[in-house]
């Protein structure tokens, strides 16, 4: 663990940051009682923002090489590995 994260995340959250974009939100907050917002409570989640351009260039990077569990950025939702509508 590596300040209460896995080292996958820890290591995503350092790309998301060696990338131009900044982690606004982690395990504090409002998330509410949702399974995403339990994700971010139990130190599973994050949230990050920057230029839409980073962004999507972040979110495309992550879905091909990472397999995320749920990525969800700008009318994408990845679940599962899977793209869900919204």
């Amino acid at each position: 663990m590596v300040g209460g994260y896995s080292p996958e995340m820890f290591a995503q959250m350092q790309k998301a940051v060696g990338m131009g974009l900044t982690v606004n939100s982690t395990w504090t907050g409002e998330h509410g009682s949702s399974p995403a917002g339990w994700a971010h409570y139990n130190g599973h989640a994050f949230d990050s923002i920057g230029s839409q351009d980073v962004m999507w260039k972040y979110f495309h990077q992550t879905v091909s090489t990472a397999k995320p569990h749920e990525m969800i950025f700008h009318q994408q939702h990845i679940l599962g590995g899977k793209q869900v509508g919204y």
